[in-house]
């Protein structure tokens, strides 16, 4: 007689909702509201290869019907409340910077004549356009246009290296570029046009400055912004209308009550938190404040003192200690009606200012692209539409104390991943606990929730850390670092230079033969591929690095790079 085969249960099937959007889910729960199965089951590897399969088109269904069809679904978009700003109070100051202001009729005027001109070139629905532009005085302007052409914005920062910005490009296919000539990309095989050039600058004074497009489809891509990976390739995040305007609109209705100063924004343009001080007091009809591009750090206190009150201030816990360290507690409490702590776990300075400023003054906000760079955590809002899940490793929510993983649901939910189906799939999962049909994030965030509903957030179940106020991914600087032909081996961690600062520490093996390999060196070649942010604070070298008998990393036993030294006090940093 044969022996029994033993029945092997299927963990995943592969299921979809109404707007065709896929995700995965467990073979023995019931599945959720609005969702139903595709057809493949089985192990999560085969599920997510059917995903990357069949999902060719990421737009929901509604929103590929009607761009068929030339039309637009009902919904407010930001380039339209900043258009009804500039009909109320059209000779407000709506954007100041060094050299430059601009009043709210201005602004609405600058983005109409620019996206008549984006439309000549061909820019139009699902065209994406490359913004490298610095805080300079057609940011805005520029960014409006896009949208009112129809198109989605990539933010760029003029200080990333010239191999990122191609990355970026060809990552993401934009086929247009908006930039200044000092800092135009390097080998874009698409159209780019400079704000700067008298050709442009002649183009755009022939169009005309009247009201310009059709209502936005809110399920179109307003922004594609980056983020890291565990597999150190970043990944770009499609954040639609709607996400982009119900996060901007609840920043706006939340944080610019306590005084009408608008807010100031002195970090770079293409990180998560930036946008809700690009927009957020737009929105309200109040000004935003651009920071000189070359402002040292050492000037931000007197800075922001010197340009008076804020509505709100939204700062990287390392910038709030600078400028505590700079103004000291009570005068830095004085500049802002509100602070938001974004891109990192508050420090020190953040619970000082918290008992000068009183309750619900000072917030920590999540702020990731995939969830429309929202919502705002603590204190926590019982009955926003935003919704908060702690759950286990089933989706099935914790008790109050214990810890779970964050997911986050409602209309910030972003489009997924461009390119990345399998992964938009794993991360974008069915909501059973919401409205039929939607989808959650799965941040990667450990938390736990209070009695009181408040949510906590405790670390990362993955290497992501915030490094100036940029979500990171120490695997991306190890890869750049192994792509050194004299590098044998690298790890990077992520190490508290100060309260507040979170920076990156390289630790690198040379290969066997490598002749005049230095950290100063490697720095170099670090910086020639990655934004500043990624490039390490330190850099050891070191003949091998310490592993336990499992064969994994030992942290503890690296030599410290902030003045600890290794163990003979020897380390080069740099």
């Amino acid at each position: 007689m044969s022996e029994p085969q033993a029945v092997v249960r299927a963990e995943w099937r592969v299921v979809l909702n109404g707007e065709g959007q896929y995700s995965i889910w467990w073979t023995g729960r019931e599945l959720p509201a609005g969702w139903r199965a595709e057809g493949t089951s089985g192990a999560r590897e085969r599920c997510l290869a059917r995903v990357q399969e069949v999902w060719a088109d990421p737009r929901p269904a509604g929103l590929r019907r009607r761009t068929a069809e030339g039309r637009s679904a009902e919904g407010v978009c930001v380039a339209e409340i900043v258009g009804r700003q500039a009909r109320r109070v059209p000779g407000a100051v709506a954007v100041r910077g060094e050299g430059f202001a601009l009043s709210f009729g201005e602004l609405d005027a600058v983005s109409n004549r620019w996206a008549r001109y984006l439309r000549s070139l061909g820019v139009g629905r699902g065209a994406l356009v490359g913004v490298l532009l610095g805080r300079g005085a057609e940011l805005h302007a520029v960014t409006l246009g896009v949208w009112k052409a129809g198109a989605g914005c990539l933010p760029l920062d003029p200080e990333f290296p010239a191999a990122r910005l191609r990355a970026l490009l060809t990552a993401t296919g934009a086929g247009y570029v908006v930039a200044e000539v000092a800092c135009g990309p390097d080998g874009f095989e698409g159209q780019v046009r400079y704000v700067d050039d008298p050709e442009v600058r002649g183009a755009l004074a022939r169009h005309s400055d009247e009201p310009f497009g059709g209502p936005t489809d809110p399920e179109d891509v307003a922004y594609v912004t980056q983020v890291p990976a565990a597999a150190g390739c970043p990944l770009s995040v499609a954040v639609t209308h709607r996400g982009l305007a119900h996060h901007v609109v609840a920043s706006a209705q939340e944080l610019t009550g306590s005084g009408d100063g608008g807010t100031a924004v002195f970090a770079s343009v293409a990180s998560e938190p930036a946008a809700t001080g690009l927009w957020a007091p737009l929105c309200a009809g109040q000004r935003v404040l651009l920071a000189p591009q070359a402002l040292d750090p050492a000037e931000l206190g007197k800075w922001l003192s010197a340009a008076g009150s804020f509505a709100f201030l939204v700062m990287a816990p390392d910038h709030l200690e600078l400028l505590v360290r700079q103004l000291g507690n009570k005068e830095s409490a004085a500049l802002a009606g509100a602070f938001v702590v974004a891109g990192g776990a508050p420090g020190p300075a953040a619970a000082r200012l918290a008992g000068l400023l009183g309750p619900g003054r000072l917030r920590t906000a999540h702020g990731t692209a995939e969830t429309s760079y929202g919502p705002l955590l603590a204190p926590a809002r019982p009955g926003a539409d935003v919704r908060l899940h702690v759950l286990d490793g089933a989706c099935l929510p914790v008790p109050d104390g214990a810890v779970g993983e964050l997911y986050v649901a409602g209309p910030g939910v972003a489009r997924g991943y461009v390119g990345r189906p399998a992964l938009t799939a794993q991360r974008f999962v069915p909501d059973p606990y919401g409205p039929a049909g939607t989808r959650m994030h799965r941040t990667g965030e450990l938390a736990r929730r209070t009695a009181a509903g408040e949510v906590q957030l405790l670390g990362r179940t993955d290497g992501q850390l915030w490094v100036r106020g940029h979500r990171a991914d120490p695997a991306e600087t190890e890869e750049a670092l192994h792509d050194h032909p004299g590098v044998g081996e690298a790890v990077v961690i992520g190490v508290r230079a100060a309260p507040g600062d979170v920076r990156l520490a390289a630790y690198v093996v040379p290969r066997p033969g490598a002749q005049g390999l230095d950290a100063a060196a490697l720095a170099a070649h670090c910086r020639r591929r990655l934004p500043g942010h990624l490039v390490p604070a330190s850099l050891t070298l070191l003949d091998e690095v310490p592993r336990d008998a499992d064969g994994r990393v030992e942290r503890a036993a690296l030599p410290g790079p902030y003045g600890r030294g290794g163990p003979d006090g020897s380390g080069s940093r740099v």
